[in-house]
């Protein structure tokens, strides 16, 4: 994976983050399961994001907020510096990563536990990738 930061525009969020139970304080990088579609997100999934000091995830969830004053860094192939990246900035502000799928089943969510400590994540899950397939499929 590569990254990239769109340093546009580098406002701070955190106090918002603060305001709903975390703020950079706690050094806890927050991962946000997206669920489906950006409408699967809730009004705290929003707040947290609202609250970002630095917006991680895929190009195509980053677009979703592409309007939103945060800096924000795409994943796409250096999962090693990437982990290092958000390390290093979990300490000065608010991070926030945007997982599609499942991210504590092989997922990103996992990796990051692993690499930073259990204690150092916060999880906000939503609809797995499994409840939504089987959704679709219209199976029970």
């Amino acid at each position: 994976m590569s990254i990239a930061m769109d340093q546009g525009a580098m406002t701070d969020n955190s106090d918002q983050a603060a305001a709903i139970g975390g703020g950079t304080a706690d050094g806890k990088v927050v991962v946000i399961g997206v669920g489906l579609s950006r409408e699967d997100l809730t009004e705290r999934h929003l707040a947290l994001i609202r609250g970002a000091g630095l917006l991680v995830g895929g190009r195509r969830h980053l677009e979703w907020f592409a309007d939103l004053p945060v800096e924000k860094l795409a994943v796409t192939r250096e999962l090693d510096l990437l982990l290092e990246t958000i390390r290093r900035e979990r300490e000065r502000r608010r991070v926030v990563v945007l997982a599609s799928g499942d991210p504590l089943c092989y997922g990103i969510g996992s990796r990051l536990a692993t690499a930073l400590g259990r204690e150092r994540v916060a999880f906000h899950p939503n609809v797995s990738a499994v409840a939504g397939a089987f959704a679709r499929l219209g199976e029970p």
